[in-house]
């Protein structure tokens, strides 16, 4: 059985404990496609972004500095690693304000996460994007309406960052075929893509979702 590694770091942090020091973790291209960010909100997110991937590679190779390292966007936006590492690795970014979500995962077996908020007033607004299908699955589990479009959403999204298409695709192409209650994630099957699957967790005000190959058995590890 073919077997492979992928890590997952979370921050919450505020814009001001990583500005000061983006000296010490941009590469010199991501500083100067710093530059380019006009709006001081599309910086802070930018910062958080690589500030956190730079902490989760750090950990992984500690031998390299941060800004060996640079995480650059490739022809459809998305985020790619390019370093000194051996393995080809890919990447996978969401941030929510505050808070991020990186995901750092060998090429052959690809993977993407995404985070939300699961504030109803945030959401309310994208349920009607939803098909009946989808609806009667988050009635028939009893999942809360803020945190079920939230499910439904990060899942999604995250489908469409494997397929490098962002959410230009109409969202029904994504429909959620079937959702499973675990003991603390919901595992989410999808109507049109069959071979993937989505694993979601909740916190008191976000929701994660990590979608990869639907025959991945997924075993967590906590790295310190």
């Amino acid at each position: 059985n073919w077997q492979a590694k992928a890590y997952l770091a979370l921050t919450h942090l505020s814009f001001s404990e990583f500005r000061q020091t983006q000296v010490g973790f941009l590469h010199f291209h991501e500083q100067a496609y710093l530059n380019t960010f006009p709006a001081p909100r599309a910086k802070d997110n930018y910062l958080l972004s690589r500030y956190t991937a730079k902490l989760l590679l750090g950990k992984l190779f500690p031998q390299y500095t941060p800004c060996t390292w640079e995480i650059k966007a490739g022809v459809f936006k998305q985020p790619i690693i390019i370093g000194p590492n051996e393995q080809p690795l890919g990447i996978s970014i969401s941030h929510c304000q505050h808070h991020c979500a990186v995901l750092i995962f060998p090429l052959e077996h690809p993977m993407a996460v995404d985070l939300e908020f699961s504030e109803k007033h945030q959401l309310e607004t994208i349920n009607s994007e939803f098909t009946i299908h989808e609806k009667l699955l988050l009635a028939a589990n009893n999942l809360h309406t803020s945190q079920g479009v939230a499910l439904l959403w990060t899942c999604k999204e995250a489908l469409s960052k494997i397929f490098c298409t962002g959410l230009l695709t109409p969202l029904n192409i994504y429909e959620i075929a079937d959702l499973s209650i675990k003991n603390s994630s919901i595992e989410s099957t999808y109507s049109n893509f069959e071979q993937y699957k989505a694993i979601t967790w909740f916190s008191s005000s976000n929701v994660i979702s990590l979608t990869l190959p639907k025959n991945t058995l997924l075993e967590t590890t906590t790295v310190t």
